[in-house]
């Protein structure tokens, strides 16, 4: 919901900016018919017609991609990250964000001003203490 009302806000102000989003939860069908739900809100509530973004990118996780799967791969990530950065992140949320962030970057070569926006996952620290070890 909030990076498809993001996107919506975006467009509705004629923003630039391109908008990858991580899909950690749902799927590209669920994803379009919930911003298309919020399209339609928020052209009720400004009374103006708002398109769909064109700049509008969906991922699925690099790995793990199905909703609260973690693998080694991820718990790998997250004591690199750790190390590296000095970031501890959350094995269902913010650990696949920041790896699929950074391998769009590299792939598409993106340049720039970028921002990783994150909505939500620090719950999902719970429970995983005794793995990371």
């Amino acid at each position: 919901m909030i990076a498809g009302s993001l996107a919506a806000m975006m467009v509705m102000n004629q923003h630039p900016a391109q908008l990858h989003i991580v899909l950690t939860a749902g799927n590209p069908p669920y994803f379009h018919s919930q911003y298309q739900r919020i399209i339609n809100w928020a052209e009720e509530l400004f009374e103006l017609k708002i398109p769909l973004s064109k700049a509008l990118h969906l991922h699925t996780p690099l790995t793990a991609a199905s909703f609260g799967s973690v693998n080694r791969t991820v718990l790998n990530y997250i004591r690199t990250l750790a190390q590296l950065e000095g970031v501890i992140t959350d094995p269902i949320y913010t650990a696949k964000l920041f790896m699929t962030a950074e391998d769009q970057i590299i792939k598409q070569d993106l340049k720039g001003n970028i921002l990783v926006i994150h909505s939500g996952g620090g719950m999902g620290l719970m429970g995983f203490g005794e793995k990371l070890s």
